[in-house]
Parts: C-alpha cells; structure tokens; sequence
C-alpha cells in the first residue's frame, strides 16, 4: 500500500457560501493501512491538506479545526465532521481489507481481479448548517489491471482526491 502526500489541486470556489460564519471542523484518520505501508506523509498531513482545500473553496468562511473530537462530545453550532476513510494505493484486496465496509463493498467488485491495483479516495463527512446533521459519502476510484508506474498511480490519487472535494462542495451546494 502507497500513501503520498496530496497535492494542492482545482476545486470548486465558493468564495461567498458561509461568508462571515464559523464552522467547526472535525478531523479523524479512520483508515487502518497495513503495517507494510509505505507513507510519504502521516495522516494528520492528508487531514491538513484537506484543511486547505475547505479554505481554498470558502476563503471567507472561519473554520475552526479540531482533531479527532470526541464523537460524544456536544458541538455547538455549524459543523463539518470529515472521516478519511480511504486515500491510498495498492493491490485491490489489501485496499479492501483496510476500509470500513460501510463505506467499500468489496462483494460489489467481484469481477475486478484481487490483484489488481486501486488507487481511491474516501470522505465521509457529517454537516450540521441548519437544524439536524445530514451525511454524505464522496469516493473515487481508479482500478488498473497491472501494477503502474509512481507517476500513474500518483495521478490517479490525486484525481480521486479532487474528484471526491468537489462531490462534497457540489452535495453542500444542494442542501445549504
């Protein structure tokens, strides 16, 4: 398994959404990567950079960030709980094996060879703007039937990553 760090990449602007308003938000790394793994950069690095990419797309917005809150702790106000649940590469049944099945259905892949390479991203994020809190799942993935040079696989992390943020922005644009 292969964990590089992200990179800054294109997402949507939201420059006036939540202008003016705090939001808390709450970062955990759920992901339970082999011992094996090979990271350029910790969890708390990939929780950073998702950190930029919130202020990159609502740069008027105060985001205060905590990690790892307590899940039974009250929090007041708006949130946005963000669950790392995948973002990696490597051979399909060790990506599997690594990933709440709430979230990665492995069954639901039965024709995509075990040794066949994944890289994806999984955000599970819990948003309260309004009254109740409301869920939402963004992934992405990309499969390759052969192991893949660092630059491909790196590509292909990078573009799930932006595609599951923009998911995100485009989910909050319809229920704010």
């Amino acid at each position: 398994m292969q964990v590089y760090c992200p990179e800054v990449v294109d997402t949507l602007l939201r420059s006036e959404q939540f202008a003016g308003e705090n939001i808390t938000v709450i970062l955990t790394d759920a992901r339970k990567l082999p011992k094996n793994t090979q990271a350029d950069c910790s969890g708390n690095q990939v929780l950073g950079a998702l950190v930029k990419q919130l202020r990159k797309t609502y740069p008027k917005a105060t985001l205060n960030i905590k990690n790892n809150l307590n899940a039974q702790q009250p929090i007041s106000g708006k949130y946005i709980k963000i669950m790392l649940e995948a973002y990696q590469f490597g051979i399909e049944k060790d990506f599997a094996a690594s990933i709440n099945p709430k979230y990665y259905a492995p069954e639901s892949f039965k024709d995509i060879p075990e040794d066949s390479y994944t890289a994806g991203t999984i955000l599970a994020f819990e948003i309260k703007t309004d009254e109740k809190p409301f869920h939402f799942v963004a992934s992405q993935f990309h499969r390759f039937a052969l192991e893949i040079n660092e630059s491909t696989s790196k590509k292909a992390l990078r573009e799930s990553f932006t595609k599951a943020l923009n998911d995100f922005v485009l989910f909050i644009d319809k229920n704010q």
